[in-house]
């Protein structure tokens, strides 16, 4: 039999938040049930669907609420790294980072975004120091907005391999509920497939 699921569509859709949550596979994919269907969710494609949205919103506007820390990290930086963090500091602040210069080769991140603590802190200061001109108001700034938040966010989500809760995992689904276009990730992938109970029977052959 050819296992082929059926992505979630508009034609059937569902609140991830009334899912009941079986476990965990493959240290990535969160089996669950709903109704006759079994529901299979890529973590880190719905992280990644969560973070992007909240990211890409704070970059427009929204400031993230910052966190300081008890160690401060330090970020190894170029001399033209160094000589663009004066424009992009503003853009680091919004994404709720705190960071200044160290001395000539390093810069200090002294808060982080409360939501995301687990963030790759070094890869999205040196991420945001690549880009420039990312506040216009332009259609062109936008894309550009909409393409660092999508690489920021998968630096932001959890991978394959981290643990979570099952209290995390609901609040993960209560907030894709709350996200618009949740069915699929930054990069396009499906956050979600879903098997219905006459597919999952043919695998056993118990549909003939």
């Amino acid at each position: 039999y050819n296992l082929e699921a059926s992505p979630i569509a508009e034609a059937r859709p569902f609140r991830f938040s009334g899912l009941r949550y079986i476990g965990m596979t493959l240290e990535c994919y969160l089996l669950c049930e709903l109704e006759n269907s079994l529901v299979v969710v890529d973590m880190h494609a719905a992280h990644e669907r969560v973070n992007f949205n909240v990211i890409r919103n704070s970059m427009s506007g929204q400031q993230l609420v910052s966190q300081q820390l008890l160690v401060p990290i330090t970020v190894p930086v170029s001399e033209d790294e160094l000589a663009q963090f004066e424009e992009s500091r503003a853009l680091l602040e919004k994404l709720g980072i705190e960071a200044e210069p160290l001395d000539n080769s390093s810069l200090v991140v002294r808060a982080v975004p409360h939501r995301f603590k687990g963030m790759d802190v070094v890869k999205v200061v040196k991420e945001v120091l690549l880009e420039e001109d990312l506040l216009d108001g332009a259609t062109a700034a936008k894309r550009k907005i909409d393409s660092m938040a999508a690489r920021l966010a998968c630096h932001a989500s959890v991978r394959s391999g981290d643990a979570i809760t099952r209290e995390e995992v609901y609040a993960l689904f209560q907030s894709l509920d709350d996200t618009e276009l949740s069915a699929a990730c930054p990069h396009g992938r499906p956050v979600v497939v879903t098997f219905e109970a006459r597919e999952v029977e043919a695998w056993f052959g118990r549909d003939r």
